[in-house]
């Protein structure tokens, strides 16, 4: 895909930049087994369902809060020129293995230890996710503002009211 985007400015002359986003959350996040892992370990917790994770737990990802996700889409199209053309790591840095999300999940939700049941390893799975924020720190003056424990509280509690409205769980 970012090879297409380059062609394009290329050829066309389009005004582009290329935000690479990594492990988003927040609000309105897909919760069925196929949506993001935050939303998914939110609404098992509140049907008091066992949360599966694939591997160990071990395995490190940097979550990053959709409204600081928006911020940077928005310094990205007002920068214009200098950062045409430029490929920049959207990604909060923020670093928690799935084993501890799923535990600040039980914590954010007021529940004790979450029930985990560990699966086979997925196969290709990166165990680690080293992701450079600087650049896009440095080049857009990008910061992010949501700790982790923050977007989980407004996450979760957006959750909670979808939930209780369809049904699900305990909410």
């Amino acid at each position: 895909g970012e090879r297409y985007v380059h062609v394009f400015d290329s050829i066309h002359g389009l005004d582009t930049t290329i935000l690479r986003y990594f492990h988003v959350y927040g609000p309105r996040q897909e919760s069925s087994d196929v949506g993001g892992v935050v939303s998914i370990f939110v609404r098992r917790m509140l049907e008091n369902q066992p949360i599966l994770i694939f591997g160990d737990g071990t395995q490190q990802r940097s979550f990053t809060y959709v409204k600081d996700v928006v911020k940077a889409n928005i310094l990205a199209a007002i920068s214009g020129q200098q950062v045409r053309d430029q490929v920049f790591n959207c990604a909060s840095g923020i670093k928690v293995t799935i084993r501890e999300l799923a535990e600040l999940c039980a914590k954010s939700l007021g529940l004790g230890q979450p029930d985990i049941r560990y699966g086979d390893w997925v196969p290709g799975d990166i165990k680690v996710f080293d992701i450079d924020n600087r650049r896009i720190c440095e080049a857009l003056g990008m910061q992010f503002m949501t700790d982790l424990s923050q977007g989980l509280d407004l996450t979760i509690e957006w959750g909670r009211n979808y939930f209780k409205r369809e049904g699900i769980g305990s909410a």
